[in-house]
This record gives structure tokens, sequence and C-alpha cells, in this order.
């Protein structure tokens, strides 16, 4: 999946107390470009004697502008197109979304300071000129059928090329064009500051990242040692 926008960004912070602080950003959103894969499930299934595939599709593509071409169970990128939808024009304005940051800062004592944040919760709503590919189609391999009486006559390039094109014409994505929504990949960030003494200083970061419905965490330790005013050594 990618997603290319352009962010317009308006904050505010408060300082509530000596020690807390909140924040958090409006975002306007202008879609440049996404293809995002909506559903993806693919299969093929043989029975138990081995006599028959049931080859199976059900596959749900969203792109923000015509890219693809279908022309005679062909597929073709429209690169023109491609080149002009990764930049500002008109149907940009029409690919509108929201979106906010929350962050605060957290001074617990002298020496722990804590910090967090989450970022990009909002979506866009992609009604440009969208294109959906949808590819849904069964078909039953049961053998290959010809006659051994007539083999002078049987062609077998033409033969396997009917096979090709049956199978290519029953899974080739149709192409509809409906408006969508993306959500942006929400991200959450936690980080404390510990200052162990005059030299030394601890760092910790949690990081987390909402993909779909999949869930990353990443995790960051840190050490800094100050031995004087002109060195300083850190490692993560």
């Amino acid at each position: 999946d990618e997603i290319t926008y352009a962010e317009y960004s308006f904050g505010l912070s408060k300082k509530y107390t000596n020690n807390f602080a909140f924040g958090a950003h409006l975002k306007l959103l202008m879609g440049l470009f996404t293809a995002q894969t909506e559903q993806f499930k693919a299969s093929v299934e043989t029975s138990d004697d081995f006599s028959e595939s049931l080859l199976k599709t059900n596959i749900r593509m969203n792109v923000s502008a015509p890219l693809v071409n279908i022309d005679e169970n062909k597929l073709s990128i429209n690169n023109a197109l491609l080149r002009n939808n990764i930049q500002v024009n008109s149907n940009t304005f029409k690919n509108f979304g929201l979106a906010v940051d929350l962050g605060f800062t957290y001074k617990v004592n002298e020496q722990l300071d804590v910090y967090g944040s989450v970022n990009d919760l909002g979506f866009i709503h992609w009604g440009g000129d969208p294109q959906q590919l949808v590819s849904k189609g069964e078909y039953l391999f049961d053998g290959l059928y010809f006659s051994t009486d007539n083999l002078d006559n049987f062609n077998a390039e033409e033969y396997f090329k009917h096979y090709a094109d049956t199978i290519s014409s029953t899974f080739i994505p149709t192409s509809e064009s409906k408006s969508f929504n993306s959500r942006l990949f929400a991200k959450s960030y936690l980080a404390a500051a510990y200052q162990m003494n005059e030299k030394v200083k601890l760092n910790a970061l949690l990081k987390s990242t909402l993909y779909k419905n999949l869930y990353y965490l990443e995790g960051t330790l840190g050490a800094t040692y100050t031995p004087n005013r002109t060195w300083a050594f850190t490692g993560t």
C-alpha cells in the first residue's frame, strides 16, 4: 500500500502546571496519490483424488486515479497519468482529509521526564477520479482433453492458448469508479528521560504503529555519558 498527501498543520499547546503541558495539531490533508489493497484472497483447492483443482480469487484494490487500463484481457499502466497524479492537480482538492496529533510532556521530578504523543489519527476521502479493480471468479480445472485419433491436426499452441485465455478472462479484474476512504497509519510514542547523576542520563522510547489491522511495536533504550563539557558519549 502507498499513500502520498500534502499536509497543512495548525498547532496549539498549553502549559497547565509547572510540570505538565499538552498540545495538539489539527491537520488539513489533500490526497495526491494512493494505491491500497482492500482485500486479497486467492486459493487453489485440489480434490482428494487430485482429479480436479478449483482456482478462486476475491481481490479488491483501490487507486486514487484510473491508472490501470484493461483491454482485451490485458493490463497496462497509464504512466503519464501516474506522473500527473503525484503532483497537485484539479483532483487534489477533491481528495480531502483531516487528522490530528496529540502530545504531552510531564516532569515527574527533578530527575525524570516523561513524553508522549499520538500522531496521524485521521483519514482521506478520495473523491477526485478514483478507480477500483475487482477480481472475483472461479475456474475448475479437471484435466486436458484431446483425442489421440487425430494427433496430426492437433495444434498444441492453440489448445493451451485457449486454456490461458479462459483463465485470464475469468480472473482479469473489472474496473469501477467509486469514492473511498483511506485511514492514515496512526503512530504513538511514549518516552522517558532519567538523569541518574551529573554525567549519566538514561533514555527509553516505545513506539507503536497501527497498520490496518496489524499492530507493530518497537522499543529503544539509550544512555548518554558526559565526562566533561567537551565530550559526550551516547549509545542506543
